[in-house]
């Protein structure tokens, strides 16, 4: 059977029997995939530390082509991102976007840009220390995946009447503008009224959500946004995640977003 090696960060483990896990990675070469790591569970394990999730990992394991179930020959931690599990409040984030991550990604399927994603905003979270900043983040992450793995909103135009945003009724209407769910756009002013499955929300956010599509990670502090605006742009991703991936991130609920 052939050996795979990757590098890879660990989404989840379950018990398995007394001894043994069976852990989720997500891999920079080969998608996400699922190994059992022999007597992963005993007290001197050769594994360490390395199968705990948020963890980035060299990890080698072997099996048969396809299989749902490969086995874990050795993993090698790159980075612990210590400081994610050591904090409650990074702890709870990070778990966040592995939980959406794994809900996301389907097996086997390659992503790069995901995967940059993940692991960029994992050292965000272990270096950033406003949690205002944070919840930020986890937004922002949630509407990259999405757009990511083929589901971007459209934001440059009605998803009606193909209306651009920037014509100078939407701007001077700020609280006129609309988002639909499920088709995954903005609904100009004059389409919103017999949209009823549309939400109204601030011009200012779909703005936000522009930027925050094209913004480097690392340029996060440049973008700021109004409480109000915090709590809509909340919400929207988090229906927007719902209805597009088609499940509740469980999850969620422990950000109090």
């Amino acid at each position: 059977m052939p050996l795979y090696n990757t590098d890879a960060i660990v989404l989840k483990s379950i018990a398995l029997g007394e001894a043994d896990k069976i852990v989720t990675f997500f891999s920079r070469r080969y998608g996400k995939i699922q190994g059992v790591a022999k007597g992963s569970r005993r007290v001197k394990s050769r594994f360490g530390a390395s199968l705990e999730s948020l963890t980035y990992i060299n990890l080698i394991y072997f099996g048969k082509e396809n299989t749902n179930l490969y086995k874990v020959n050795s993993c090698d931690i790159v980075e612990s991102f210590r400081k994610c599990r050591d904090d409650f409040d990074k702890l709870k984030r990070g778990l966040f976007i592995c939980d959406l991550v794994n809900s996301t990604v389907r097996e086997l399927d390659v992503n790069l840009k995901i995967f940059d994603l993940f692991l960029n905003t994992l050292r965000i979270i272990e270096r950033t220390e406003d949690t205002e900043k944070l919840d930020m983040l986890i937004d922002i992450f949630g509407l990259r995946l999405l757009s990511d793995a083929g589901f971007a909103p459209k934001l440059n135009s009605c998803v009606y009447c193909n209306k651009s945003q920037h014509s100078p009724l939407n701007t001077q209407h700020f609280n006129k503008i609309g988002f639909h769910i499920l088709k995954g756009g903005i609904v100009c002013k004059d389409c919103l009224d017999g949209s009823e499955d549309s939400v109204r929300i601030n011009y200012g956010t779909v703005s936000f959500m522009q930027k925050a599509i094209d913004i480097s990670l690392s340029n996060l502090n440049r973008l700021s946004m109004t409480r109000d605006m915090e709590r809509e742009l909340h919400k929207l991703i988090r229906d927007y995640i719902h209805a597009h991936i088609n499940r509740e991130i469980k999850s969620y609920g422990m950000l109090d977003l």
